[in-house]
């Protein structure tokens, strides 16, 4: 079970719609693509004291927004947009249709759960081999800590794994044995001051190729079958619908993002967004006993500065909401209250919202259905070639 998990939760991941930095389950951080064990992560409380810090998460969530889930703005004033344009939108042939490439990194991320401890040593790497590596990293010469394995080998997965930069791709048309100089960038942001936007090395040697089995009807029979899958036509043709679905929402994610006129996005909408991710940060100490100021001291920041260097990620998200709710308007569409509880029925399993409205808000519930369903009207409403 957490084999099929893991992989339907990769292959149907796609760019959280709620807010810029999420809580609970409604979104999910990211937190960025880190290379093996140079990860940063809060420190364990065991002995937590107790928290005296509360707030009003409602307010926080639904306190900027009207009864339907709106901003008391007029959207439409700020935003570039009529019913034509939404009706026009076109899904090019290259989004909607997956690719080899895209195919074996789904099937990849299947297939390297079964991995046995055979191993090749005479052909070369391709796309969706589970590979076993050592690598010593350095910038301008000097090693740097958290950038080695030590000596002591990791299995990664070409395409499927996440390293920065195009890491493991470089390891592609390669064999067991060889040692490669894998030349990569680190993020701007990465999260660590001595390696923020540094061109690294990384003096890669390349252990064996493991065997991961083939698929066939066998394969999926023996071991899918729970999940209801009975054949490799049944899996493939799975895959490639999952891939196109999610390709097809990111496609339209990035034309509302960035590919519609924008005069002024209003500064409600953005300290909204800074309000939710200041909570998810208070959220995220508390499960270590910590109160917000000590967790983003004990992360290597403040609260100002975290505002400061996330703000425009928040412009950026408010930029969003502010062209869906033009959408919206547009569409005049005002979530019900059935509505909410079909989409949490249908994307979050059950129809209680007891828990949800106690944290959110109904206000915040409808924003969030509100954004879901501009999404499926486009993709209804749109050509594809």
């Amino acid at each position: 079970m957490k084999k099929i998990l893991k992989i339907t939760a990769a292959i149907l991941a796609v760019m959280a719609l709620a807010s810029c930095t999420p809580k609970n389950s409604l979104v999910n951080p990211n937190l960025g693509d880190k290379v093996s064990d140079t990860v940063t992560t809060a420190p364990a409380v065991t002995d937590a004291p107790e928290l005296t810090e509360t707030v009003d998460t409602v307010a926080v969530y639904s306190g900027p927004l009207k009864e339907n889930g709106r901003y008391d703005v007029t959207a439409t004033n700020y935003v570039k947009i009529d019913k034509n344009f939404i009706k026009s939108i076109v899904i090019p042939k290259s989004v909607h249709t997956p690719d080899e490439d895209a195919m074996a990194i789904a099937l990849a991320e299947i297939l390297s759960a079964y991995a046995d401890s055979t191993v090749h040593l005479d052909r070369e790497i391709k796309l969706g081999d589970t590979v076993n590596i050592d690598y010593v990293g350095s910038i301008d010469g000097v090693e740097f800590a958290g950038g080695s394995t030590a000596g002591a080998g990791t299995d990664v997965t070409i395409g499927v794994t996440s390293y920065i930069d195009d890491f493991l791709y470089q390891l592609i048309g390669h064999k067991p044995g060889e040692t490669v100089n894998i030349e990569v960038t680190f993020p701007e942001n990465y999260g660590n001051e001595e390696l923020n936007g540094k061109d690294a090395l990384f003096v890669t040697k390349i252990n064996y190729i493991l065997k991961t089995p083939e698929l066939t009807d066998e394969f999926v029979s023996t071991n899918l079958t729970d999940y209801g899958f009975a054949t490799a036509a049944a899996l493939t043709d799975y895959l490639a619908e999952s891939i196109s679905t999610t390709a097809i929402d990111n496609y339209i994610y990035e034309l509302l993002y960035s590919g519609i006129e924008v005069t002024e996005v209003p500064e409600v909408l953005v300290q909204h967004q800074i309000d939710q991710m200041i909570e998810y940060y208070r959220d995220y100490g508390s499960y270590y006993g910590m109160e917000l100021d000590a967790f983003l001291s004990a992360m290597g920041t403040t609260k100002e500065e975290l505002i400061s260097t996330s703000r425009p990620e928040c412009e950026n998200y408010a930029r969003y909401s502010l062209v869906c709710q033009a959408v919206a308007e547009v569409m005049e569409y005002e979530p019900k209250d059935t509505d909410v509880l079909a989409h949490f029925g249908e994307n979050y399993g059950t129809t209680d919202l007891t828990e949800y409205k106690e944290i959110y808000g109904m206000p915040y519930l409808k924003y969030v259905v509100t954004e879901g369903h501009i999404l499926d009207y486009i993709k209804e409403n749109a050509t594809r070639e």
